[in-house]
């Protein structure tokens, strides 16, 4: 069945935003706004228009007036759909139409013109093309479906919206206040590893006002103070990280640095963490260009990109991908406590879960503790018993956690009917250690809330 949407989106007072813009060179700094519709739907399809009536903020789509349709529903979660953008002039004749052809949609998903008209046409033709200081924009949607399901409620929608509200917001930096800088810890050797261990009150970071000076013989490491692996800028909104994070709410109480203007261009050290959150800030130094600056320092084992996406996860309620960071992400979403993240981390890992990775998977949930996840690696390996045993991960990882393994590799066996003589010997001569738990996650129960054991 072939469908049409016809929508005029009219954007009130328009002119204040080509008046206020001059030939000024583009600048990162300057706050480009963002112009979104209503929306406009047929059946369960719908859609809004994002207007940037400055222009994206990067160097290509300064000077133009950049126009994107996005596809907001999530029941088809895209849709194959030909699109034609124009601006309606005082005779509500369609001019520089722009027709996307077809294209498939994908739910949230912005499509459109980076470049869709040039600021200076429109004062050009400002008496043609705004009427009372308002421009307006007719929209065509054009889709053939025979099997659209059922609207969603508006409460629904209004849910996937305010969640991609929050996205943009994330994306675009606006009216932020404050500066999360993440630092890898660098890796050191053995040797001096051992020493911190010895002295555990030693302070690790460099500050600006003092240095702490490496004073043991030790040549590979001697700099390892003051340097980082890798380190990321995060800008974000207080009130969210308050909101999504339990310890980030403790971590704004306690941990948070201002900075004056004057240090707010510069590289901020992240020894400065110690300085304490209460620090009066003098609101005679702050300007409006160069306003007192909050800073939160974080260092880390893991890679800084892991915070990245828990700050995303809190904005936007999902991840588009993990990349190699699932398990990083599942313990640090734990640490954090952003209880969703760590369920959507888990579930990647269980659909991840093969005969190669199954043991270390193994190791991982009961270290972290985890029963839902220790249920599913128990069963995978039930179903795949003969196969994992002949693994050379399982091998290496029964060498080095001798009582898990056997615990759980002798409970399993003895539920697999028709065991083959060779899986069962391959579990060793050793005796198998007194179980105090029957289920099928036993060795989950014996061995969770103590120190893995290597032989």
């Amino acid at each position: 069945m072939y469908h049409l949407i016809d929508y005029v989106w009219c954007v009130e007072k328009f002119t204040q935003y080509i008046e206020k813009i001059s030939s000024a060179a583009y600048t990162q700094e300057h706050v480009y706004p963002l112009l979104t519709s209503p929306v406009f739907a047929y059946k369960n399809t719908r859609w809004v228009l994002n207007l940037y009536p400055e222009g994206l903020g990067d160097q290509s789509s300064h000077g133009y007036i950049s126009l994107f349709i996005k596809y907001v529903s999530e029941d088809p979660d895209s849709l194959n759909a030909k699109v034609e953008l124009s601006l309606l002039n005082n005779k509500n004749e369609r001019v520089y139409c722009r027709d996307t052809g077809d294209h498939q949609y994908q739910t949230f998903i912005d499509f459109g013109y980076k470049q869709f008209l040039k600021i200076q046409d429109i004062k050009d033709q400002k008496e043609e093309l705004l009427c009372n200081g308002m421009l307006k924009i007719f929209t065509r949607v054009e889709f053939e479906s025979s099997n659209l399901p059922s609207s969603l409620t508006w409460a629904h929608y209004d849910l996937l919206l305010f969640k991609e509200n929050f996205k943009d917001l994330y994306e675009t930096k606006n009216l932020y206040d404050i500066v999360i800088k993440v630092y890898k810890k660098r890796q050191i050797c053995a040797e001096l590893q051992m020493q911190l261990m010895n002295m555990p009150r030693i302070k690790r970071l460099k500050t600006e006002q003092s240095s702490v000076e490496l004073r043991w013989a030790c040549s590979c490491c001697e700099n390892f103070l003051a340097d980082y692996d890798e380190s990321v800028e995060i800008k974000a909104h207080k009130f969210i990280l308050a909101s999504r994070s339990g310890k980030f709410r403790d971590l704004l109480k306690t941990s948070v640095v201002k900075s004056m203007p004057s240090m707010a261009g510069s590289s901020a050290n992240p020894g400065s963490s110690s300085v304490a959150s209460s620090a009066a800030c003098n609101c005679s130094n702050c300007t409006d260009n160069l306003p007192c600056t909050d800073f939160l320092f974080i260092e880390t084992d893991r890679s800084p990109k892991v915070i990245e996406y828990l700050i995303r996860y809190m904005y936007t309620g999902y991840l588009d991908s993990m990349d190699s960071f699932a398990k990083d992400i599942y313990e640090i979403s734990k640490e954090y406590k952003v209880h969703g993240l760590t369920n959507l981390a888990r579930d990647h890992l269980i659909k991840e879960l093969n005969i190669q990775n199954c043991c270390d998977y193994l190791i991982f949930c009961v270290v972290n503790n985890d029963y839902e996840f220790n249920v599913k690696v128990h069963a995978f390996i039930q179903e795949n018993y003969e196969k994992i045993i002949k693994t050379n991960s399982y091998k290496q990882a029964r060498r080095k956690y001798r009582e898990l393994f056997e615990n759980t590799f002798g409970e399993i066996s003895k539920k697999i009917p028709n065991l083959s003589q060779s899986a069962q010997f391959s579990l060793g001569s050793t005796s198998t250690p007194s179980m105090s738990c029957s289920s099928s996650s036993s060795s989950f129960c014996a061995v969770s809330n103590t120190t893995l054991n290597k032989n």
